[in-house]
């Protein structure tokens, strides 16, 4: 099993923690609103030694500091960069899932020069005001401070399954708790700036390559080919019987189909 290192990066909102681990080309692994780079930990231990990978907690998640007044898709890219900055890296290819294919995007848009190749795993991508999978009271409870609750699998199969793989288990329920209290109050911080921000207008605007991977009953997946046409035709393919969460419960897969992506003989045969 490789080992896993942790650590902080000074950035401009206070530290960043971040897992990483191996050596070779890196890839920034982005992850889920209300969720942690604890989620990637199977999936960083399934990648090609080739490749270090880094997988960072977002301002206001994980064990990062938190930012202090409302952010926007932009800033959560600007820390990213710092990051990168850091840690000496001028070019990453990246692995962003849900909000992190946002976050991916506006990198992207801001800082061509700094992304190499981008890997999408269920991008939230919509092309009119469906907000069919806004997140509500009833599928994540406060308490009367509003602070998060924690939730058992019983209650997130029952009430918020739309949110979670297709065979969650207790240690995916456990790290999902412990990112939401880690939250706390800035638990929607990602969630808000992703309904503000203009997801389909970025996207015109990558101009790196990109695939995309879809769980077949994730929410947005309706609209995978609409999605494919805003990224000037990258390829898209649905993931079988699977639906949020891919790079926990699809990690062997998911990590196996981005090393062939991310690989220098696929970035010549171009």
């Amino acid at each position: 099993m490789k080992k896993i290192q942790r650590a902080l990066a000074p950035t401009s909102i206070g530290q960043i923690h971040y897992l990483e681990c191996g050596s070779g080309m890196p890839v920034v692994m982005l992850h889920i609103n209300q969720q942690s780079s604890m989620l990637y930990r199977e999936m960083m231990e399934a990648f090609d030694s080739g490749f270090r990978c880094i997988a960072p907690d977002y301002p206001s998640y994980g064990f990062s500091d938190p930012f202090e007044k409302e952010p926007e898709v932009l800033d959560f890219a600007n820390v990213m960069i710092e990051l990168m900055d850091h840690l000496g890296i001028s070019k990453i290819n990246i692995i962003g899932e849900a909000f992190g294919t946002l976050v991916a995007t506006e990198m992207a848009r801001c800082h061509p020069d700094r992304i190499g190749r981008m890997l999408f795993l269920n991008c939230p991508f919509r092309p009119n005001e469906d907000r069919s999978a806004d997140v509500t009271l009833a599928q994540r409870p406060i308490d009367a401070d509003g602070f998060p609750m924690t939730r058992t699998l019983q209650f997130v199969l029952a009430n918020d399954a739309m949110h979670a793989p297709m065979n969650p288990t207790q240690s995916w329920m456990d790290r999902v708790n412990k990112s939401n209290v880690l939250a706390g109050r800035n638990r929607r911080h990602a969630l808000d700036a992703l309904w503000r921000y203009d997801l389909a207008s970025s996207l015109r605007a990558i101009g790196c390559p990109v695939e995309v991977l879809v769980g077949e009953h994730f929410y947005y997946a309706k609209y995978a080919g609409l999605l494919s046409e805003y990224l000037g035709g990258a390829p898209v393919r649905i993931q079988p019987g699977a639906r949020f969460c891919l790079g926990w419960e699809r990690a062997a897969e998911v990590a196996a189909h981005a090393a062939r992506f991310f690989s220098p003989a696929a970035a010549s045969a171009e």
